[in-house]
C-alpha cells in the first residue's frame, strides 16, 4: 500500500512565488494519498489571498488544509505546526518560495516499495545566487547503517536543509524531533537530530526540488554588521543545540568532530570578524563541548590541527585570547586583502 504523504508549506510574504509553489503540488503524479498543510505565519502581503484563490479553483486529489498562527513565529515554528497536524505516514517540507518537479513525490516514494526507510533524500537544483551548487554528494541507493548515516551528514555529503526529504512521521514523533524556534539555520540541528536516530536512509540522485536563492530574503536584506551579528547569534544557538543532541545520543567523536568544529569555526569567524563580545558564549560552548578534549590524546601530528584545537586545553580566558589572536589576524588579512 502506498504511504500517505503530508506536504508542509510555511507561508510568509511570498506573494511572487506562492502560486508556482502550490501549482507544483497540484501537479503531482503520485497516485497515493496526499495532503498539503499550508501554515499561515501572519505575513504582511497578500500571499494568503493568492492561496485561497488557487484553492477555490482546484479540483484534484490533494487535500489542502490551512493552519494559521496568531502571530508571526518564524519558519521553525511553522514547520512544527505543520508536523503536529500532519496525518501522513511521511512528511515532506516545501518552502513557499520554492517548487518541486511534477514527479517529485512519485520519485521519492519508489524506494519505499522495497524497504521502509526513515528518510528518502532527493537532489535539488539551485535557482539564482552564486556558489550554491548541489550538496548531495553521497552515493545513490539505500544506507542501512546508523553510524554511516550520521557520518554522511557530519561530513556534509547529505545537505542539511530539511526540504526535499521524505521523513517518517513515526520516527519524528517517537523521538520528539522539532525545529528550534526563533533562530536562523534551524535546519542544521534538525538534520543532526534526525541523523542521530535514523537507521535507514535512501539517496536518490534525481532532481526533484528547485530551490530559489532570493535576493529579498530576510538575511539578504540585512546589511553588514547587523547581518553578521544575527548570524553569529543563530550559529551559536545552533552549535549549542547540536552539542546537547550529541551528548543526549552519545554520538562518537569520530563522526561528530568535523561537523561541530565546522560550526565552531563559523561562530568564531563571525564573532571576531565583527567584534562581537562572546566570552560568555565561549564558556557555554566549552561546558557543552567535551569531544575535542577526548580527541587531543597526543597523537596529533599536524601542527595546524594541533593549533586549531589548542584553545580547548587552555583555561577559558586564555583559550578565548588565543582565538582572538588567530581570528583577528585572519580577518585583518582578509580585510586588507593580504
Amino acid at each position: 500500500m502506498s504511504p500517505k504523504i503530508s506536504i508542509i508549506v510555511p507561508v510568509y510574504n511570498v506573494v511572487e512565488y506562492i502560486a508556482d509553489c502550490l501549482q507544483s503540488v497540484m501537479n503531482q503524479t503520485y497516485l497515493g494519498e496526499m495532503e498539503c498543510l499550508l501554515v499561515d505565519d501572519c505575513g504582511t502581503d497578500n500571499s494568503m489571498d493568492v492561496v485561497r484563490r488557487l484553492l477555490e479553483r482546484y479540483d484534484g486529489p490533494v487535500e489542502f488544509r490551512i493552519l494559521r498562527h496568531e502571530r508571526n513565529r518564524g519558519l521553525g515554528a511553522a514547520r512544527n505546526t505543520g508536523t503536529k497536524n500532519a496525518s501522513g505516514d511521511y512528511l515532506f517540507y516545501l518552502d513557499s518560495d520554492d517548487y518541486i518537479s511534477d514527479d517529485c513525490i512519485e520519485v521519492l516514494t519508489r524506494p519505499l516499495k522495497e524497504t521502509t526507510y526513515d528518510m528518502v533524500v532527493g537532489d535539488y537544483f539551485p535557482l539564482g545566487g552564486k556558489g550554491m551548487g548541489t550538496q548531495l554528494t553521497y552515493r545513490e541507493g539505500g544506507l542501512l547503517d546508523k553510524s554511516a548515516i550520521l557520518e554522511a551528514v557530519c561530513q556534509q555529503e547529505v545537505y542539511v536543509m530539511a526540504w526535499n526529504k521524505l521523513v517518517s512521521k513515526t520516527l519524528v514523533e517517537k523521538n520528539d524531533i522539532q525545529f528550534p524556534e526563533a533562530i536562523l539555520h534551524e535546519d542544521i540541528p534538525w538534520s543532526f537530530a534526525m541523523a542521530c536516530v535514523m537507521n535507514a536512509m535512501c539517496v536518490v540522485h534525481q532532481t526533484t526540488y528547485f530551490y530559489r536563492k532570493r535576493q529579498d530574503s530576510i538575511m539578504s536584506q540585512s546589511k553588514g554588521k547587523d547581518k553578521s551579528r544575527r548570524e553569529f547569534s543563530s550559529y551559536s544557538a545552533v552549535l549549542l543545540c547540536v552539542l546537547a543532541c550529541a551528548k543526549q545520543h552519545n554520538v562518537d567523536e569520530k563522526s561528530f568532530d568535523a561537523f561541530a568544529l565546522y560550526l565552531f569555526d563559523t561562530v568564531a569567524h563571525l564573532a571576531f570578524g565583527n567584534k562581537v563580545p562572546w566570552l560568555a558564549t565561549y564558556r557555554q560552548i566549552r561546558e557543552a563541548y567535551v569531544y575535542p578534549f577526548e580527541s587531543m590524546r597526543g597523537d596529533i601530528n599536524e601542527i595546524t590541527t594541533y593549533v586549531k584545537l589548542l584553545h580547548w586545553k587552555l583555561p577559558p580566558f586564555l583559550g578565548y585570547v588565543l582565538l582572538a589572536m588567530r581570528y583577528g589576524i585572519k580577518n585583518w588579512k582578509k580585510n586588507n586583502r593580504l
